[in-house]
């Protein structure tokens, strides 16, 4: 998966996380421990008639999703943590950057939003340009939006160079927060998202981590920002995310 795809994936993932906690608010929609199934998909809750955006995408009829492409996909009630609907939620795939949610999530777990980080050369991404210069100094919180406005790499692995044990125990923390979370199919090689061996998740991991993910006021703010400029400490130099 490449990191334009991952970034459509993780917009579209947040949305349906999102519409389906707000609209599920309704005291006049049922659930039904009810499991339907057909070749296709399973769904887990029986009424959805009061759900106009769900009516005619989640219908429990045989030619259910045929309009949806993707391998697999978890559709999680936020307020009531009810599974909606799935399609091999446990298959196992390459999380791209996606796995900038546990990046960021990570870093607001370890050190405060002004944090100063200085940059500095990655060798990790040789070949891969960079969109900050060496020697510049920005917050830490303007690293994060950088990460996910923007996918910037670079932004991932120097947040996760600040790490007394280096991006090694960065990407160690993430795996012991993975597990923390009961994210089964989930590890991390790297704090950007390339492809590796042991760089795996699932439909039904992400949607448990960007549960999580949501739960912090500025990560849910910068996920809803589509474009964004973000200037070093000194006020200097500015960098346009989008």
């Amino acid at each position: 998966m490449n990191f334009n795809k991952a970034r459509v994936f993780f917009v579209l993932l947040g949305c349906l996380l999102l519409v389906a906690g707000a609209l599920l608010l309704n005291k006049d929609i049922l659930l039904s421990p009810v499991q339907v199934k057909n070749e296709r998909f399973t769904t887990y809750a029986r009424t959805f008639e009061t759900i106009p955006i769900l009516r005619s995408q989640l219908a429990l009829a045989d030619d259910a999703f045929v309009t949806i492409s993707a391998k697999s996909f978890y559709v999680l009630d936020l307020t009531s943590n009810t599974v909606l609907a799935e399609r091999n939620a446990e298959r196992i795939l390459r999380p791209a950057s996606t796995t900038k949610l546990m990046t960021a999530l990570i870093a607001l777990e370890l050190w405060p939003r002004t944090m100063p980080i200085t940059t500095t050369s990655v060798p990790e991404l040789s070949g891969f340009k960079s969109i900050f210069p060496i020697g510049q100094q920005y917050y830490l919180e303007d690293l994060i939006r950088a990460a996910l406005i923007q996918s910037s790499n670079d932004a991932a692995y120097l947040i996760a160079q600040q790490h007394t044990e280096g991006i090694s125990g960065f990407v160690a923390r993430m795996n012991e927060r993975a597990q923390e979370l009961g994210l089964e199919s989930t590890y991390f090689e790297n704090p950007a998202g390339f492809d590796a061996d042991n760089q795996i998740s699932s439909a039904r991991d992400l949607a448990i981590l960007t549960k999580e993910f949501l739960r912090v006021p500025f990560l849910a703010e910068v996920v809803a920002t589509s474009q964004a400029t973000i200037t070093t400490i000194d006020g200097k130099f500015s960098v346009p995310l989008r």
